[in-house]
Order: structure tokens, then sequence, then C-alpha cells
């Protein structure tokens, strides 16, 4: 079995599992874990053949709560931003690709409203405006290698790495602390 990023009908990556069965299989049962940040949260399943991706079909079950999730806790959540994470809180963009990087990883529940993560020096002057993606486990993911927005090196000091989210009904704002140090 193999994973793979691929859709065959969007034009988005995802996860694809790939199986090899003998020519004639009754029956196929996949088990797999997934982070799920909204409910209900709706699993799409194609089969075909990876050499003829044209024709993969999509599978409808019998039951349609077949391929829904829902998860009790998501709609208690009082937070649209959860589980944030960093990968380093002291940052020494020195070149030498040690800790050169930070990411900033979060999770946003219950809306597909945009995410926007600035650096603001601690005087609350904007150093730049960090662009990010959604990595494969469903987390949004926003590196920060220590620059400002001309490109520039920033000074050592201490900085504040803001994530706003407005949704239709709420808005949230936190921010974490980053060091850049040389």
């Amino acid at each position: 079995m193999a994973v793979q990023p691929l859709n065959p009908f969007a034009g988005e990556v995802s996860q694809v599992i790939s199986i090899s069965l003998p020519s004639s299989v009754p029956a196929v049962k996949v088990d797999f874990r997934v982070n799920v940040f909204e409910n209900p949260y709706v699993f799409n399943a194609f089969v075909g053949h990876t050499d003829a991706m044209e024709f993969w079909q999509q599978v409808d079950p019998v039951v349609r709560a077949t391929t829904t999730v829902f998860l009790p806790e998501v709609p208690l959540a009082l937070n649209l931003i959860v589980k944030i994470e960093m990968s380093h809180k002291v940052l020494p963009p020195n070149g030498d690709k040690i800790g050169d990087q930070t990411e900033i990883r979060l999770a946003i529940l219950k809306s597909y409203a945009p995410v926007v993560v600035n650096i603001y020096s601690l005087d609350g002057q904007l150093v730049g405006s960090l662009t990010g993606g959604r990595g494969n486990d469903g987390f949004r993911i926003y590196p920060w290698n220590g620059d400002d927005a001309p490109c520039q090196r920033v000074p050592p000091m201490i900085y504040l790495a803001r994530i706003d989210v407005a949704a239709q009904t709420v808005a949230q704002r936190i921010s974490q602390i980053v060091s850049v140090v040389y």
C-alpha cells in the first residue's frame, strides 16, 4: 500500500491510498487517521487504476453517513484557532541551516475564513506578512526566516507573530513571541 499526493477530479492536492489487489476481490476495508477540524466532515472516495486516471469513479456509499464524520467536540469549541505550535521560538537566521527558519503551525476550526499571519516588532511596526499553506495533515503552516518585507534580515530582538482569523460570526487574534538572535 502506498500513499500519494493525488486527486483525479480536482485541481487540489489530496491524499490517495493506492492498494494493489488481486484480479477478483469481494470487498476492501480501509482504516486511516485524519485531523478533522469542522463538522460534518465528508470524505470523498474514488476508485480506479492509476494508469487510467480519466476513468476513476466516485464511490457512492449505501448509507450517506458512511463517508461523513461528526465529532461532538468540534462545534463546542469556542476558539477558531487551535493547536498552535512554533517549531523554534528562538530564531538564529545566520545561514548555517540550523534553526534558520521557524514554522507556525495551527488549525482552524469550523471555518474556511482566511488566516492572516503578520510579524510585528514590539513597538507595533509591521515587519512582514507570512504566506502559508495547508499541510498534508490539515494544519496551516506559515514559515518565517527572519526577513522583513524588503527581504532584509531583521535586527535581533523579540517579535510578535500575530495570527488573525475573521469568520462571519466571530473573529479571533492570537499572538506568539519569537526571538531573533545572532
